[in-house]
């Protein structure tokens, strides 16, 4: 928000200069003051021109915010790239930067990233790997990419496991029949797995299109996942779980805004209930079609 008001006041430079000048030759005395106290709080050129540079400096950051905020499609997927980003403008716009102030700014943004983001935790990498559009791991660092394999393969066991004994558990069985029945499941489950990563692995990633693209619509993680789960079951459960993380608190933030606005001193007497449905509403208004079914 800060960086659209920056640059909002830069593109506004003009005017504001123009304004000042016409009130100043204004015949009324009173106008002319005005003009003469805004003259005087007019910063200088190299103010203007650090203003400029540190707009320059905090876009692709206002860019990543709301990437990162929203809560309608999956983000947690998009930590490491986003990230890689951000260094990559950090090094490109390093050596264009003149204002002392701004390069304090780059310096300790850069600091900054390095100590909260430079590796993302596992969790991070696998909503990466689950993500069709970056599941290559392409710019991971080294061994980094088998890690996140193995550590997929893992969960993806543990969860079969924890599933098979669930099921064990409610419905009993003679013991020869228990071992015969792990026994194969030991065989033929990490083959399916195997099975399910190749495949997986060897599709082209799917394309990266603007979030306000139409082709989004139809072309976003999760619409993926809903056409090859039946192809991809084992990795499909795991998406699921992975790509509904939110990356950042925004969401939650954003429903707690939401909720301060359903509860008010006049409506304070509404249920838990009545105030759960309220939320949720508004929340999937646009998925649901909520308001154009009125």
């Amino acid at each position: 928000m800060k960086k659209i008001l920056l640059k909002r006041l830069v593109d506004l430079r003009e005017a504001i200069v123009a304004l000042a000048n016409n009130l100043i030759k204004d015949p009324e005395r009173v106008v002319r003051n005005d003009g003469n106290s805004l003259k005087e709080k007019i910063i200088s050129d190299n103010d203007w021109q650090g203003l400029d540079e540190l707009c320059k400096l905090l876009n692709p950051f206002a860019r990543a915010s709301v990437y990162m905020g929203g809560s309608q499609y999956p983000t947690l997927g998009m930590i490491y790239p986003t990230i890689q980003r951000l260094f990559r403008h950090l090094d490109q716009i390093e050596n264009q930067l003149t204002n002392p102030f701004v390069i304090d700014t780059h310096n300790s943004l850069r600091d900054s990233v390095q100590r909260r983001w430079e590796d993302p935790n596992i969790v991070g990498w696998l909503a990466m790997l689950l993500d069709p559009c970056f599941k290559s791991l392409s710019n991971a660092p080294p061994n980094k990419r088998d890690d996140v394999i193995n550590e997929l393969k893992r969960r993806v066991n543990l969860s079969i496991y924890e599933s098979h004994k669930d099921s064990v558990t409610s419905n009993p069985i003679k013991a020869s029949d228990m071992s015969s029945f792990f026994e194969e499941e030991v065989e033929s489950t990490p083959s399916s797995l195997d099975i399910e990563l190749q495949i997986y692995l060897s599709i082209p990633p799917m394309p990266k299109y603007e979030l306000t693209d139409p082709l989004y619509k139809n072309n976003n993680p999760l619409i993926w996942w809903k056409e090859h789960r039946n192809t991809l079951p084992l990795l499909a459960k795991q998406a699921r779980i992975f790509l509904g993380i939110p990356a950042t608190s925004v969401p939650a933030e954003r429903l707690f805004s939401d909720a301060g606005n359903v509860l008010t001193d006049k409506r304070n007497r509404l249920s838990t209930n009545m105030v759960h449905d309220l939320l949720f509403l508004k929340e999937n208004s646009l998925v649901m079609n909520v308001y154009t079914r009125l």
